[in-house]
């Protein structure tokens, strides 16, 4: 879900650790790319805390972190369906909560961009060109 999840969060707009998406989102694909699709320079500078030029495991860790506390908008640690709506299709969500308890769990959100990280990370160094 990161790399697509990614994708989807920062084409909604979604803003986190000080990176407002509105820009990126008017020039968003329709659909989010595939979790293999190499980041675009917007994408880079929201995870690129320090500047490196790529964007380590701990960095998009961080991102996807404060994705979830700001899509949490009910502040009970878990997302519904309905916070969710504009950032993931049903199959989406039903793919990421893995338990099946019709709501996505932190751990749940985390697991899938830790998977999505290793997904985009073809020479597995740890971090993202």
């Amino acid at each position: 879900m990161a790399r697509t999840i990614l994708s989807t969060l920062l084409a909604c707009g979604v803003a986190v650790s000080g990176f407002s998406a509105a820009a990126y989102a008017q020039t968003a694909p329709a659909a989010p790319p595939a979790a293999t699709a190499p980041m675009n320079t917007e994408e880079k500078s929201a995870f690129d805390k320090n500047g490196d030029g790529s964007v380590s495991k701990t960095e998009f860790g961080d991102f996807m972190s404060a994705a979830f506390g700001e899509l949490d908008t009910n502040k009970n640690g878990s997302l519904s369906p309905k916070e969710t709506k504009n950032v993931m299709s049903p199959e989406m969500f039903k793919k990421v909560d893995t338990n099946g308890d019709g709501k996505i769990s932190k751990p749940e959100f985390m697991n899938q961009a830790n998977a999505d990280f290793k997904a985009a990370d073809k020479n597995d160094n740890g971090s993202l060109q």
